[in-house]
């Protein structure tokens, strides 16, 4: 409560409120981990030299496109994969270099078709890595710690998707 005093001499009573607004935002972002086909031993990663690090295939929605959408399009850009969604995964949250929230709604998806690289968008390396090797391979600390939290349910929705593929 703020009393001012108004020349009258009677005092004014006000409520002040105090907005404090924050620069920082919210951003979303999609991206996949992608698991080989047959054998799901292996998953896609990406390097990114402006970044200097090796990630899985994400990147931000635009406009009123769906996460999903968002998804197979930055996928086919950075792969030239086509893959089939297997389950939507958990969100991936962090805080980047300034502060911003991101949220990458994360999908898991098996490699279909020839799985041959043809990226649209210039990444400077594609590769599968066995998935023994994603966690030495990942640069970022979230990166690894997303894929291990998260390994035990992905390996289990690929043996449902598996028994389910063979026996069609």
């Amino acid at each position: 409560m703020l009393q001012l005093i108004v020349e009258l001499g009677k005092p004014l009573k006000l409520k002040l409120k105090i907005m404090v607004q924050s620069d920082k935002q919210i951003i979303n972002k999609a991206g996949a981990i992608i698991f080989n086909s047959p054998s799901f031993d292996r998953v896609v990663l990406l390097y990114r030299a402006k970044q200097n690090d090796w990630s899985f295939p994400k990147g931000h929605i635009d406009g009123a496109e769906s996460p999903i959408d968002a998804m197979e399009r930055e996928v086919k850009e950075e792969t030239g994969l086509a893959g089939k969604v297997v389950a939507t995964l958990p969100n991936l949250e962090y805080k980047n270099s300034k502060g911003d929230k991101i949220s990458v709604f994360m999908y898991l998806l098996v490699a279909m078709g020839d799985a041959v690289f043809q990226p649209e968008h210039h990444v400077d390396e594609v590769k599968w890595v066995d998935k023994k090797e994603v966690v030495s391979t990942l640069t970022h600390s979230n990166l690894k710690e997303y894929f291990v939290n998260n390994l035990p349910h992905i390996e289990n929705l690929i043996n449902i998707f598996s028994k389910k593929s063979s026996a069609q």
